[in-house]
């Protein structure tokens, strides 16, 4: 990749919307190999040497800070107070984070983030205001490569990975994620993780 952005850069005859063009597609290309990446590398963690008690109060609240930064649309955040979880603090927030952008890319003004304990479990779920996932979608969501926006946009749409990884990220944790109807009319994206599960 290092040597097509140095080839690149030392064309000369190229018109400058056809190097914008091949720089957007190594953009893409080093964006997914990246993606790729990560999703390959979750399951050499080792659990054991990989956990700690992280604080899910402060993980969300810089989570939310950020995303705010970069859209216009209303995000509100509801976190239990001491929410604290023994788990992998980076992936948890990797996951967090990939659930959140997923909702305010299909969100039509607001998205919701609340976090609780219930029946022993930690639940972080994230609701929008879009326009949902069809019930025959829910099962393949979490697949590698699955898209359900069709369009050639990656910044847009992805590539198919971001649900992927939230899932291989909670099977590491041995927890689960979910997706159903939000009360906001869109969908609804739960990570649960039992409480003290190592």
């Amino acid at each position: 990749m290092s040597r097509l952005r140095f080839s690149l850069a030392m064309l000369e005859d190229a018109k400058p919307e056809q190097i914008e063009g091949i720089s957007t597609d190594l953009q893409e290309m080093e964006t997914l190999i990246d993606e790729m990446l990560n999703y390959s590398r979750i399951e050499t963690l080792e659990q054991s040497h990989s956990k700690s008690m992280v604080n899910i109060n402060e993980l969300l609240i810089n989570q939310v800070a950020k995303q705010k930064r970069s859209t216009d649309k209303t995000l509100t955040l509801t976190v239990a107070d001491d929410l604290y979880c023994l788990c992998n603090g980076h992936l948890l927030e990797r996951a967090s984070q990939n659930i959140i952008t997923n909702a305010i890319r299909y969100a039509v003004n607001l998205v919701e983030i609340k976090a609780d304990i219930k029946q022993g479990q930690l639940v972080i779920s994230v609701s929008d205001d879009g326009c949902g996932i069809k019930d025959k979608d829910q099962q393949t969501i979490f697949q590698a490569f699955t898209r359900l926006d069709k369009s050639r946009n990656k910044e847009q749409g992805g590539f198919g990975l971001g649900l992927a990884i939230v899932k291989r990220i909670m099977d590491w944790h041995k927890g689960h994620c979910t997706v159903e109807k939000s009360a906001l009319g869109g969908a609804k994206f739960s990570l649960l993780l039992k409480l003290g599960e190592s």
